[in-house]
């Protein structure tokens, strides 16, 4: 069972690498940096995911895979979120241009 949370935890890195890598080649920095963020709020989140979301004695009670799932999910949805609301500051104080990037701009 720890190889494959390993290898899913692995493959969901890869994806944020990945779709970081395809936003900085199509947009630039515009998306780019947002999706980094995303990432590096991912990795800090899962480090973290086991003083947040588990209790120690669920350690012991429930399943590994029962603990990944809760720990795979958090994470995702902390960096989601982070995602979000870097966006939301970037298209309120123009950072990397991002209302002439998502057309926002006022007539």
């Amino acid at each position: 069972m720890k190889t494959l949370t390993k290898i899913l935890l692995l493959l969901n890195i890869a994806f944020w690498i990945g779709s970081s890598a395809i936003c900085w080649r199509l947009t630039g920095g515009t998306l780019g940096w947002v999706v980094l963020l995303g990432l590096i709020i991912f990795i800090v989140s899962w480090r973290i995911s086991c003083e947040v979301v588990n209790v120690p004695l669920e350690n012991f009670s429930e399943p590994e895979w029962l603990i990944f799932i809760k720990k795979f999910k958090w994470s995702n949805a902390a960096s989601l979120i982070g995602i979000g609301i870097y966006m939301f500051i970037c298209i309120i104080f123009n950072f990397f241009r991002m209302r002439d990037f998502l057309n926002l701009n006022a007539s």
